[in-house]
């Protein structure tokens, strides 16, 4: 089968399946690259490499025109910006503080935020299945929980911070992912993602350790610089999948993610790979992050009713 007659759904399929499978070995990636810097520091290098690819790729594509989102870009846009780079950090904070498992299971609360926001603030109307995908998170982020504070190796306080940080993440990218929404009527996916790369570039370069990354092995540069293109190409993916196929069949998908991080990390563990501290998980870790993954699938996979009308009084 040529490219030329790949149907939409397939082509949405498939990207949604790179995403899915580029940040599932993310985590892992990152709780590595910690070993070889700070946090602040690979959250830099991932953005400015982002950016410095996604603008050559518009440049020589002739998408020059496209640029002018960095001219007058709109005030939501800039704290859309601010926000991501935000999570960006929090979830970099949460791999260094705990473990690849344990962020990529908490963060899906970003979404599940982002839907009771939605009951709360917009007062969309919430179906009986979202109401057990509800009943499954709360239960499987509890087993969850229960599992990795009782088997955590490190400082108690070190657990309690990597939540917290985990918890950053998730909210910030719920007000990300609301005020997104109408910049795509206005601007291109690849633009707006362009200026938030190079929002995040900016924020994070004050606390970049020059030092670290002047000593570093070009292995580690090309670690630094791959996680980088892991995030473009995610990100990219995505564009493409919601492209081809609606947002109910996309995030199912993509949220799978983190089930594929624990098959990964069983994988490294049975061919002992410990080139990142051992994860254990138990049974009760493993039943609680299923049912913590589907519930969020249940809870943003139905289509969302818009509020009911009042009377006129």
């Amino acid at each position: 089968m040529s490219l030329q007659n790949i149907t939409p759904r397939t082509k949405g399929l498939l990207a949604a399946g790179l995403t899915a499978g580029c940040w599932s070995f993310l985590a892992i990636l990152l709780k590595l690259a910690l070993q070889y810097g700070d946090s602040y520091t690979i959250v830099w290098y991932r953005m400015i490499v982002a950016t410095l690819v996604l603008g050559g790729w518009m440049l020589f594509s002739g998408r020059k025109l496209e640029f002018s989102v960095l001219k007058t870009p709109p005030g939501t846009l800039l704290i859309a910006g601010l926000c991501l780079s935000a999570n960006y950090l929090g979830f970099m904070q949460g791999v260094h503080y705990t473990s690849p498992a344990n962020a990529q299971i908490f963060i899906q609360l970003g979404p599940l935020l982002l839907a009771i926001s939605g009951v709360l603030i917009f007062k969309e109307q919430i179906s009986k299945i979202q109401i057990f995908g509800f009943l499954f998170c709360v239960l499987g982020f509890g087993l969850f929980y229960l599992d990795k504070s009782s088997s955590f190796a490190g400082d108690p306080q070190n657990y309690f911070w990597g939540q917290s940080w985990i918890l950053f993440a998730a909210v910030t990218w719920a007000v990300f992912a609301s005020l997104q929404k109408p910049l795509f009527l206005k601007w291109k996916s690849y633009q707006i993602n362009l200026y938030i790369y190079l929002i995040a570039s900016v924020v994070f370069l004050p606390t970049v350790q020059w030092q670290s990354l002047w000593q570093a092995s070009p292995w580690v540069h090309l670690l630094f610089f791959f996680l980088g293109l892991n995030t473009l190409l995610a990100y990219g993916s995505l564009s493409v999948a919601l492209k081809n196929l609606p947002a109910t069949q996309v995030s199912p998908i993509i949220t799978m993610n983190p089930l594929l991080t624990l098959v990964f990390l069983w994988v490294l563990e049975q061919m002992a790979w410990n080139f990142i501290p051992p994860d254990p998980i138990k049974w009760s870790g493993y039943l609680g992050a299923l049912l913590a993954v589907l519930g969020v699938i249940l809870v943003i996979s139905q289509k969302r009713k818009p509020p009911t009308p009042k009377m006129a009084r």
